[in-house]
């Protein structure tokens, strides 16, 4: 059985945000550079998405809140369910295995939270 970690793209994470027209992803496709107030935009909205690591449901809250207040408790708890499927759906040295995979997938600050 497979077990799947979804995680946006920034590009995605873009869309969800409504922050740039079709036009505007145009510019992108084409590469076309931004100017100093579209990089400025771009790059805080990357930061954003970095903090929220791209978890659609941490996604979800941030634009709903719109404030990072609960995030991390959000990507605890996903962690904690993807831990727990993987538990569910292995057995013996395979679940050790998968779950050292798994703890070596996520990048250093996600499983400090985790």
């Amino acid at each position: 059985m497979a077990v799947f970690l979804y995680i946006a793209t920034f590009y995605a994470y873009l869309f969800f945000m409504r922050v740039y027209a079709q036009a505007d992803f145009t510019l992108m496709r084409t590469l076309t550079p931004f100017n100093e107030v579209e990089m400025s935009v771009c790059s805080e909205l990357f930061l954003d998405y970095c903090i929220l690591g791209g978890m659609p449901a941490v996604v979800r809250e941030f634009i709903s809140k719109g404030t990072f207040e609960g995030s991390l408790d959000i990507q605890r708890q996903l962690i904690a369910d993807y831990r727990e499927d993987i538990r569910k759906c292995a057995e013996g040295i395979d679940q050790t295995r998968i779950l050292n995979v798994f703890d070596h997938i996520l990048p250093s600050d996600k499983r400090r939270i985790g």
